[in-house]
């Protein structure tokens, strides 16, 4: 222990223990109290003036505890830095499009070969991707690898986790179909147990082959589902003049109908290792829903032809079909609605509707909230709860909070928000420009439509994405790809770092990653060497 003898042997000292007083007195000129702060004035005088009259002996030992007491408030002062640091990564770790930190520039740390970038996340923070006939996990942090399967051609695995909400929330086990043309399902579990597989028969996987077959003739097509379903779909083909009315093609359908060969869509949602039949909905076709084929739009001369469409979709919050004027939705617990809801960045769900958008935020009706016009998610976050942003339905662009309350209006012309953090709104516009807003006024603080020159001089910066630390936003330039980060408050360039021939970037767990899915040629490569992969950045 280390004692200092901070008594003073001039008896003359003033009042508040320090200096003797002067001739203005122990304040100087300015008299007491002027000039200093709160600190000084309420604590440090009134605490001086009683050190004073404690005797020497008592201030050595005193002074001496103070100093034990002040090496463990520094210690106390770097645990809650800690703390501050742990929370802001927590946070990050949980927001989407959320990376821990993006203060310096980022180059590649780990590699593997992925065909289809983050399928899915696992708990933990372990990504799911497939490379030819494999599926594999690895750790999005190192690389790592979890497990890997190899299940025969054509893999294709799911639910896929499409948006930036739905990969902050992971799955408990994916589903996998492989093999052509027979198709087999797999289940596999997060540490990479196979729970049960089983033969489903022929199916389409690919969204080319589920929206136009070959022509007249039966259809039928499978995409894993959640919850460890596999979603199916049957309906008939059927090809048809363009130039031909709605209610001409209605009579053909119904001709093809009273002869057995054409079957209205029906969506069914089966157990994927039992089979078992968990909902099953069938669209019945009308003359009405025809006008949403497109037909007689195309051309006003015969000849043409039009494929009467449909796409199937599945998300872990439940399966979408839509079929020219018809959709319905089947969620993952099995209900069936017309709306296809969407998990909103902040937890709630949302339905685009004709009244607006529905931001559905529990279980009852009363507390939902329609916003004029169109939503725009975010890609990325920093944590924080809303505003929503919205093209409000007359061409503007516009705030509102959780109560449907409009905060501000801008007349601008907006393709998508980037980001939405550090109280900033970051958009794309007109002029492959970007523009930081103000977050809680509209107010424009920030526009950079020189991102894209000398860099190709086409495309829209963040159409691969956006990621963000609350501090900068980092989006891929298009052209010669790179990857840009911009400070939020005045949208200066933080760091700029070569990029790979990137088609998206995704956070997950608070980590960046890139997907270079290959066959674009970059930086003088040719595309026939391009492989795909998948890249952690850090």
């Amino acid at each position: 222990m280390v004692s200092f003898d901070v008594s003073s042997d001039n008896e003359t000292e003033g009042a508040d223990g320090g200096a003797p007083a002067g001739p203005h007195g122990p304040h100087g000129p300015a008299g007491p109290g002027q000039g200093d702060g709160w600190f000084v004035r309420r604590v440090g005088r009134p605490a001086a003036r009683r050190w004073s009259a404690v005797p020497r002996r008592a201030r050595r030992i005193t002074v001496t505890a103070t100093a034990a007491v002040l090496v463990l408030g520094t210690g106390a002062a770097v645990a809650v830095d800690h703390h501050l640091d742990t929370e802001h990564a927590e946070r990050l770790a949980a927001a989407p499009g959320g990376v821990v930190d993006l203060s310096a520039p980022v180059e590649p740390t780990w590699e593997v070969a992925s065909d289809h970038g983050v399928l899915a996340v696992l708990p933990g923070g372990v990504v799911v991707t497939t490379a030819g006939s494999e599926v594999l996990a690895v750790e999005a942090a190192s690389g790592a690898e979890v497990w890997r399967h190899d299940l025969g051609v054509q893999p294709d695995c799911g639910p896929r986790q499409r948006t930036p909400a739905d990969l902050t929330r992971p799955v408990d086990r994916i589903v996998c179909l492989s093999g052509a043309p027979s198709r087999t399902v797999t289940v596999v579990d997060a540490s990479g147990d196979v729970l049960g597989q089983r033969d489903i028969g022929p199916a389409a996987t690919t969204q080319d082959e589920q929206m136009a077959g070959q022509g007249d003739g039966h259809v039928r097509a499978a995409v894993p589902a959640a919850g460890g379903a596999v979603a199916v779909l049957e309906r008939s083909d059927l090809v048809l003049d363009s130039a031909i009315s709605p209610a001409e093609a209605f009579a053909v359908l119904e001709e093809h109908r009273a002869e057995g060969t054409w079957r209205d869509p029906v969506l069914r949602i089966e157990d994927a290792r039992t089979g078992e039949v968990r909902a099953e909905e069938t669209l019945e076709v009308g003359r009405d829903d025809l006008e949403g084929c497109g037909l007689g739009s195309w051309s006003d001369e015969p000849g043409g032809q039009v494929w009467l469409t449909a796409h199937l979709g599945a998300e872990p919050a439940g399966t979408a079909l839509s079929f020219c004027g018809l959709g319905v939705w089947i969620a993952a617990d099995g209900t069936v609605q017309d709306a296809f809801p969407r998990r909103t960045v902040d937890g709630d769900l949302l339905e685009y509707t004709e009244e607006g958008t529905r931001i559905i935020s529990g279980d009852d009706a009363d507390d939902d909230v329609v916003l004029p016009g169109f939503v725009l998610e975010p890609h990325a976050t920093d944590g924080t709860e809303g505003p929503f942003v919205a093209h409000d339905g007359d061409g503007a662009l516009a705030a509102f909070d959780r109560s449907g309350e409009r905060l501000w209006t801008k007349d601008m012309t907006v393709w998508d928000v980037l980001a939405r953090a550090g109280g900033t709104v970051v958009v794309s516009g007109e002029a492959s420009g970007l523009t930081g807003l103000d977050l809680a006024t509209g107010e424009e603080l920030w526009s950079r439509d020189d991102l894209v020159e000398g860099a190709g001089g086409y495309g829209v910066p963040g159409t691969g994405g956006a990621v963000t630390d609350g501090t900068v936003v980092a989006v891929v330039v298009p052209g010669d790809p790179r990857l840009v980060a911009l400070d939020l408050a005045d949208g200066s360039t933080r760091w700029s770092a070569d990029g790979e021939a990137a088609t998206g970037l995704v956070a997950v767990d608070g980590h960046l990653l890139e997907h270079d899915a290959g066959g674009i040629p970059s930086g003088g490569r040719s595309a026939a060497t391009v492989e795909g992969v998948l890249r952690g950045l850090g």
